[in-house]
């Protein structure tokens, strides 16, 4: 049995890096299961979901720590590579990035990625199997999904500000800049909002 995964669009990620990076590691995971390694893809799973949670998380620092001090009840950690993963998701559904059911299943899995850790493992009941293989894909797969559609209803507006009449120093053709990138916002689900700004007196 194959779990597919639909293309995510990731465009939270923090660079072209990291979606390349969380993509790569999805195919792992995937194949780890279709191996019958199910350690691996429980922890590859976990490795993906967290790093997906910080890249979004990074989008907006100011929200995310207000809503961290609201939902955890105390001041949060200096930088959010300090934050742990539970904390990432408390937010996470605090903030309604993704649902209560989602929530639950990625702290399942939250659990099954700890297993990296050699006292967790020696001291848990939780054995690698097909079962929570398959538990690990398909929390990882709807939390990804729940992120998407999240980003897309939040971060759908991009505006550029055209200034006249300030001279173009740096291109020589500044309706050709303008014009890429309103095609590369588009591509990424974007609404384009152009605003003429004119500073002449």
């Amino acid at each position: 049995m194959s779990i597919r995964f639909p293309k995510f669009k990731m465009n939270y990620a923090v660079s072209g890096e990291s979606v390349s990076t969380l993509g790569k590691d999805i195919r792992e995971a995937r194949m780890c299961y279709e191996k019958g390694a199910y350690k691996a893809t429980m922890l590859l799973c976990g490795s993906v979901l967290e790093n997906a949670f910080l890249d979004y998380l990074s989008i907006d620092h100011w929200l995310s720590e207000q809503a961290y001090s609201h939902t955890i009840g105390r001041n949060p950690p200096s930088t959010l590579d300090d934050w742990v993963l539970y904390e990432m998701l408390r937010v996470s559904r605090g903030l309604q990035l993704i649902t209560d059911e989602t929530f639950q299943l990625c702290d399942l899995l939250r659990d099954y990625r700890n297993l990296i850790h050699p006292a967790v493992a020696r001291r848990t009941s939780i054995n690698p199997n097909r079962a929570r293989g398959t538990r690990s894909l398909e929390a990882l797969k709807q939390a990804l999904n729940d992120l998407d559609s999240s980003f897309i209803s939040t971060w759908q507006n991009a505006y550029i500000i055209n200034v006249a009449p300030i001279p173009a120093c740096f291109v020589s053709n500044p309706n050709n800049v303008q014009a890429a990138a309103v095609n590369i916002l588009q591509q990424h689900g974007f609404h384009v909002n152009i605003i003429l700004q004119d500073f002449r007196l």
